[in-house]
């Protein structure tokens, strides 16, 4: 009796494929999670992810009020 789980693995992406995915500058990326409200989680002493969820929240965010 073999049950395959479906598991969902979140895409996470670091400052540098956030700011090609978008064509900002990596210090843009930097001053949305800094003062904007961009989420993100730290990944050992100076790493940091951003997960695809967030990244589309907070660009709905951001078309919202502009």
């Amino acid at each position: 009796m073999s049950q395959t789980k479906s598991s969902t693995v979140d895409q996470h992406y670091t400052v540098a494929e956030v700011a090609e995915l978008l064509n900002v500058h990596e210090m843009t990326v930097r001053q949305w999670y800094w003062k904007n409200g961009l989420k993100i989680q730290r990944v050992g002493r100076k790493g940091v992810r951003i997960a695809d969820a967030d990244l589309r929240a907070f660009l709905a965010q951001c078309n919202r009020t502009t």
